[in-house]
């Protein structure tokens, strides 16, 4: 096989797939070989990869030199240390990257703008750390509140059915193969409450809904809901958040489960990028730069908790304001320009 000299990652993907499946029946036969392909494509064919691949650890006092180097203010070089043996350096990285002259994505030059220091960003990742702890904390009432309203409505709207959801009849196919097959599986697996279910009916395929879907995680709630039938009864639970068209409650719900996700793994927050859009609907206007924004999810999350409890929005939007006007944080907020009002 020819390799070309970048190589995309998608086209690696393709180009060891191809190579692989066509050998599949004797893949260990071919194991250097695919090594050899893989070789090629990163080392001889692809420099940046390489060069990347090349770069070595460096000493925290390296680290501290670099930084300072690059236009970076360090007042303080031991209280530096300290954080960077917390922390770490690539992850701090994350928040000083804005503070980077340039293009920060296509040509970075690695040099800091005047002015920013490494205090500034330990005060954003602070702020960033408070910020998740905010939203996972609301979140979480939004991701109850719409599973108990699933398996209510669902359960009484077939009331002969109590493992509905993995009846084809009321859930497509689709789900009800990947979740008998292994969905289920992995549930039991992880919830004594559940094997204790079956050790005392031990003929049950399945716990009835009110039990097994108080342990699916908020992403395959959402999917099982997408994947309901009945789109009268689809509607009839989005009704119960005042939102007229199913498909707006499904991209609402996709909205809360992205940032949802970022919080609960640690991801950097405060800039959050959705892989979707905020679709127009009832949390109200969003530009369309902010639709795929952190600011656009936190209007959706106050929209949906409005829904469950005003009190409970009410206090959400003061913590945020709060945060926002923190002593601590204030200079790089109002350095980075951040706001969720």
């Amino acid at each position: 096989m020819q390799c070309p000299e970048r190589v995309r990652t998608c086209d690696l993907i393709t180009l060891i797939s191809k190579n692989y499946y066509s050998t599949a029946s004797t893949p260990w036969r071919n194991f250097y070989k695919i090594n050899e392909l893989f070789f090629s494509l990163f080392v001889k064919n692809n420099h940046y990869l390489y060069r990347n691949i090349r770069q070595t650890m460096t000493t925290i006092k390296d680290q501290i030199d670099k930084l300072k180097k690059r236009g970076l203010i360090i007042d303080d070089d031991d209280k530096a240390a300290e954080v960077l043996s917390d922390i770490g350096y690539y992850r701090l990285g994350f928040y000083w990257f804005p503070f980077e002259k340039g293009n920060r994505v296509r040509n970075r030059l690695h040099q800091f703008k005047e002015g920013y220091s490494f205090k500034n960003a330990v005060d954003l990742y602070y702020f960033d750390y408070e910020l998740r702890a905010i939203l996972l904390k609301y979140i979480s009432r939004i991701e109850i509140n719409l599973r108990t309203k699933i398996i209510y409505f669902v359960s009484n709207y077939y009331p002969n059915s109590p493992t509905w959801f993995a009846d084809p009849n009321i859930v497509k196919a689709k789900w009800v193969n990947e979740f008998s097959t292994k969905g289920y599986g992995d549930l039991v697996k992880h919830n004594p409450i559940l094997r204790q279910h079956h050790n005392k009916y031990i003929n049950d395929k399945y716990a009835p809904a009110w039990k097994t879907i108080e342990f699916m995680p908020l992403g395959s709630v959402q999917y099982l809901y997408e994947n309901l039938k009945d789109v009268k009864l689809k509607q009839k639970i989005a009704d119960e958040f005042s939102i007229n068209k199913v498909a707006v409650f499904e991209n609402y719900i996709e909205a809360v489960r992205n940032v949802r996700n970022a919080c609960a793994h640690g991801n950097v927050i405060y800039d959050l990028h959705l892989p979707e859009s905020i679709r127009k609907g009832p949390a109200g206007k969003i530009s369309q730069p902010a639709s795929s924004t952190l600011y656009g999810a936190v209007k959706v999350i106050s929209y949906l908790l409005r829904q469950i409890s005003d009190n409970r929005e009410k206090d959400m939007l003061q913590e945020i304001i709060d945060l926002e006007n923190n002593c601590l944080y204030k200079e790089i907020i109002d350095k980075l320009n951040i706001s969720f009002q």
